[in-house]
């Protein structure tokens, strides 16, 4: 079971992840272009909170069977719970970004692809990812989820899993 921690009141309240296609108007106000990722051939899983249908945060994915990983093409929070967005004071919930990729290493090993997933970091992020999600850098920009981080990430977000 996911859980995001709702900042007002630091509650954890259950999250679900499921595969969504692009609208326009669920992705009003997002940094990235969400319509771009689907024509690529990246599934979209979005992240919610019970009792709210809005997207919580997302992130595009597509299985690299030739590297035995599965690619993100983009994460990102919604509006109001990104720290970059400077129209919101404050987020609302935590643990977005983390609970996404934990997802996504669940489903990696699930494919049997042992836990990695491979994306391209913003440069301001790369020391956030090494340190939050145990990723690696394999290139200027170019990071990796290798096994045991990934297992970290699943055990901590999603329950576990079996290996």
């Amino acid at each position: 079971m996911l859980y995001l921690k709702r900042l007002s009141d630091n509650v954890k309240v259950k999250a679900t992840i499921k595969e969504i296609k692009y609208s326009k108007s669920e992705f009003k106000n997002w940094l990235f272009d969400w319509s771009k990722t689907e024509k690529k051939g990246y599934k979209i899983l979005a992240l919610y909170v019970e009792n709210d249908n809005r997207i919580q945060g997302a992130i595009s994915i597509k299985a690299n069977p030739q590297n035995m990983s599965i690619e993100v093409d983009i994460v990102e929070s919604a509006p109001f719970n990104s720290s970059y967005n400077n129209k919101i004071k404050g987020k609302e919930y935590s643990g977005v970004g983390a609970n996404l990729f934990a997802e996504v290493c669940k489903k990696s090993f699930c494919l049997n692809y042992d836990g990695y997933v491979e994306f391209m970091a913003k440069t301001n992020l790369i020391e956030y990812y090494k340190k939050e999600l145990g990723a690696s850098l394999i290139g200027s920009q170019r990071m990796i989820i290798e096994t045991i981080s990934s297992k970290k990430l699943v055990d901590k977000y999603c329950g576990g899993v079996e290996l």
